[in-house]
Formats: C-alpha cells, sequence, structure tokens
C-alpha cells in the first residue's frame, strides 16, 4: 500500500495538558483558604504576646518544639501555628503532641494533621478538637490507633 502525503507540514500535535492535576490543586487550595479561615491558629507575633515573651524567643521556642511534636503551616510569607497544639497557658499540650508525632512518623503532612483535627471523625461521631477540648484525649487517641492499626 502506498501512502501519499498532500505536500502539507504534519500538524503540530496537541500538547496533553494535565487539567485533571490542575483541577486537583486547586480544590486542595480551597481546603486549605477553608481551613485557615474556620481553624483557630496563631503567629509568631501572637503566640509571643500570649506568652509573654519576645518574637525572637517564641520562634526559637517553636523550633525545639518540632522534635516534640508541634506543627507549623507556611502561608503567604508567614507562619500559622494550629491553635489546638496549645493548653490554656499556651504550652505545649502533651496529648496533642504525642497525636502530632505519630501522624507524623505515619507520613502525614502538617496540614492534612491540622484538617484531620477539624472534621468529623466516624469513631468520635465529632471533630477531634471538640472532644479533646471536652477532656476527651483517650478518645481521640483511640481514633487515632484505629487509623494506625489499620496503615500497619
Amino acid at each position: 500500500m502506498i501512502a501519499f502525503h498532500s505536500g502539507k507540514p504534519d500538524p503540530e500535535p496537541e500538547p496533553l495538558l494535565d487539567r485533571a492535576g490542575v483541577e486537583a490543586a486547586r480544590l486542595v487550595q480551597v481546603g486549605r483558604d477553608q481551613l485557615v479561615s474556620s481553624a483557630p491558629s496563631v503567629t509568631y507575633p501572637l503566640l509571643a504576646e500570649a506568652r509573654g515573651t519576645s518574637v525572637a524567643a517564641v520562634r526559637q521556642w517553636v523550633k525545639r518544639r518540632r522534635a516534640d511534636g508541634l506543627i507549623t503551616i507556611e502561608r503567604d510569607g508567614g507562619v500559622l501555628i494550629p491553635s489546638f497544639q496549645f493548653n490554656d497557658e499556651y504550652e505545649l499540650d502533651p496529648n496533642a503532641s504525642r497525636v502530632v508525632r505519630r501522624f507524623l512518623e505515619q507520613g502525614m503532612s502538617n496540614w492534612a494533621i491540622w484538617r484531620w483535627f477539624y472534621v468529623e471523625n466516624p469513631w468520635l461521631d465529632a471533630r477531634p478538637v471538640d472532644v479533646a477540648a471536652e477532656g476527651g484525649w483517650d478518645r481521640v487517641v483511640d481514633a487515632c490507633r484505629r487509623i494506625w492499626t489499620a496503615s500497619s
């Protein structure tokens, strides 16, 4: 069989555009925007005010506490520190840090951990942050164990 060529150049191939990937990224950003606007957090200056110290001292304190399970969120050139991690004196809550540390060990991102605390949990029939605020850290840890066991 003989192929005939019209003499015209072959048309340029259409680029394969990743519209699905772009939409997925947009939806992630929408979720993050919603979380930032609905879940309490503090900045370095606000945490310094709450703790009665300087911003420089707070930055150093946060840097050291990351090893203890404190998560921070980089956003718009600044840093947000989700408030669920603190007690009333803005000290790191050991229960929160225990859960956060374990999630970090499981490979969860800081954003995912923050979101986990603020969405309805089927094992708790509530948001983990609300159960924890009522003193139900044992229930929160139990819900986490279910996740950790399932992922092992």
